[in-house]
Order: C-alpha cells, then sequence, then structure tokens
C-alpha cells in the first residue's frame, strides 16, 4: 500500500509565489543580469536591459496619471514592448489588459462580460464603439466556469447575469434557509457538476470560505452589502465601492470602502448624504472611508477580506 502523500503547507507555498509577475524578472536580472530575456525577430533584450526599460516605461505611465489599482488597457501585438508594458504596468500596481491591434469591426462577432457588477453607462458606451450588445455573466472560482450568462442570441438592455448554463440548478433561501418568493433578496444556492468539492488538500480553508456568508446582520435586519454599493457606484465621482461589516457589541455596523475618480475631490459626509437618500436607515453606511484604490485581485476583483482585517481593533 503506498504511504500518506505529505500534507502540503499552503501557506508556505503562497509565501514564497512572487507577489507581482515584475518580481520574477526582477530576481532574473540580480541573478543573470546578462543572459537573454526576450528575443523579437532580430531585438534581444537581456534581463538587465528589460529592467532598466521596465523603470523607463512605469515612469513615462505615472506620468500620465497612472495609480495604483487603476485598470489600464493595453491594445497591442505580441511583442517586446507589450512585454514591457505589463511588466511596468505591474511594477506601479496598475492592472494591465493586453488586446490585439485595432482590427476590422466586421470580424467581431460577440462581445461578454463578467467578474463584476456591469455599470449600465459602461455597458451602453461599449455596445455604442463595437455595434454589439454586450452580454453579461456571472460565476464564481468554486463554481468553474460559470453559474449564468445572458444568452447571445437574446441580449438584454439591463445588467442581468442571464439565465442558468445547462446542468446546473438554483435557488433562493433565506440565510437560515428558508425559501423565498420571486422577486425577493436572499442567497443564491447552486448546485451542478461545476461546483467544487473543496480546495485541494485544504480542509480548514474550504470549511473556512463555505461557511462565510456575505451578510450583515444590523440590529436584527439583513443587510446585502451589493445594494448599498449599487447605491455609491451611482454617485458620479465613484470608481467602485466595497462594503463590509464591522462587529460592535450585540451588533454589527455597515462600512463602505470608496475608490473616487482621479481628481475628485468628494468626502465622505457627501457620500453618506447620496447614499442617505437611497437608503432606509439601518442599511446606511456608519463610515464611509475613501482610499486611492480598493485592494484587488489580478482579475480586478475586490478583496473584501482585506478590508474587514483592516477594521479590526479600529
Amino acid at each position: 500500500m503506498a504511504e500518506p502523500a505529505e500534507t502540503i503547507d499552503v501557506a508556505e507555498i503562497l509565501a514564497s509565489v512572487p507577489r507581482r509577475i515584475h518580481n520574477v524578472m526582477d530576481r532574473y536580472a540580480e541573478a543573470t543580469p546578462d543572459r537573454p530575456a526576450l528575443v523579437e525577430d532580430g531585438a534581444t533584450w537581456s534581463y538587465r536591459e528589460l529592467h532598466h526599460a521596465v523603470r523607463q516605461i512605469a515612469a513615462a505611465l505615472q506620468s500620465l496619471g497612472i495609480r495604483p489599482g487603476d485598470r489600464m488597457m493595453i491594445v497591442s501585438e505580441n511583442c517586446i514592448a507589450l512585454a514591457g508594458l505589463l511588466l511596468a504596468a505591474s511594477r506601479i500596481d496598475a492592472w494591465a489588459v493586453a488586446g490585439l491591434k485595432r482590427f476590422d469591426r466586421g470580424s467581431l462577432r460577440l462581445i461578454a462580460v463578467a467578474g463584476a457588477p456591469l455599470d449600465l453607462d459602461l455597458k451602453s458606451r461599449v455596445e455604442q464603439e463595437f455595434d454589439l450588445p454586450l452580454s453579461n455573466g456571472y460565476g464564481i472560482t468554486e463554481c468553474s466556469p460559470g453559474i449564468s450568462g445572458v444568452r447571445f442570441d437574446a441580449p438584454r438592455a439591463d445588467q442581468a447575469v442571464g439565465t442558468l448554463l445547462p446542468g446546473i440548478e438554483a435557488r433562493i433561501r433565506t440565510i437560515d434557509g428558508i425559501p423565498l418568493a420571486r422577486g425577493e433578496t436572499g442567497e443564491l444556492h447552486v448546485r451542478g457538476r461545476n461546483v467544487m468539492r473543496g480546495y485541494y488538500r485544504a480542509p480548514d480553508l474550504t470549511a473556512k470560505v463555505i461557511g462565510t456568508k456575505e451578510m450583515i446582520i444590523r440590529s436584527g435586519f439583513n443587510v446585502y452589502p451589493a445594494e448599498i454599493e449599487a447605491v455609491l457606484n451611482s454617485h458620479g465621482s465613484v470608481v467602485q465601492s466595497a462594503v463590509v461589516g464591522r462587529a460592535i457589541e450585540g451588533n454589527e455596523e455597515v462600512v463602505a470602502f470608496v475608490q473616487l475618480i482621479q481628481g475628485a475631490t468628494t468626502s465622505a459626509d457627501e457620500l453618506k448624504a447620496h447614499a442617505s437618500s437611497q437608503l432606509t436607515s439601518y442599511k446606511r453606511p456608519s463610515e464611509i472611508v475613501v482610499l486611492d484604490a480598493l485592494p484587488a485581485t489580478s482579475t480586478g476583483k475586490i478583496l473584501k477580506h482585506k478590508l474587514a482585517e483592516s477594521l479590526c481593533g479600529v
């Protein structure tokens, strides 16, 4: 009989992974500066040259006003310059989205989006630019590749995430598992072959994540962060927001973190007034924190647990 596999220390593995992709280049630039890093036709950059070029590009991007947390679209063919831009974006903690060189619109047939709530104004501008409907979808990593999506043959004018994908069942329940009527707000329960059994060799992490509910219970009322975020995001100065709960004695309060557009001077009090006009009293944030950028993954998903951790002891 085979011996049981040695337990993998997930924390140790994660600690050894570079925080951003440019950190990988930095290691090679220090250890083997003269080795070829990139080759394109007759041109070759060593790691030393790449390292120097990336620093120059990063400085140029900062001079254009690109800040940490900003998302930067790069339209380019596959070339050395593209690699330099991607690494430079990583160095200044911006998030780069690389694409192809500009193409004939007639060759584009479908466009879709997922990963975060879809802003209607953005949807409208994209559809006008490409003269195609932008289809929205919804999914989570633990239910790959997705849960629902707008059918390409049945486009919608709203932010709806469409119908369930084939083979997936879903229902809406209260936090206590009580069925809810159509149109009511609650938890989404999903069943299908795409639902994970758990994180690989990480039962503690699985139990922690599966047991986490993104809902705030304030004075006995259920508060759903997405509703408050939608109100805050409707303010003209707000890029994005994230709402978390903060435990206080015998209760929980609502705290909102907001990222403003560059140059905006809107205050937290002004944002509170904006939210108060649209939210009932128990849903209104007790505190609004304005940040230069919200912590996010490489795909732009906001790291709410980081924001919640920042409130510990506050």
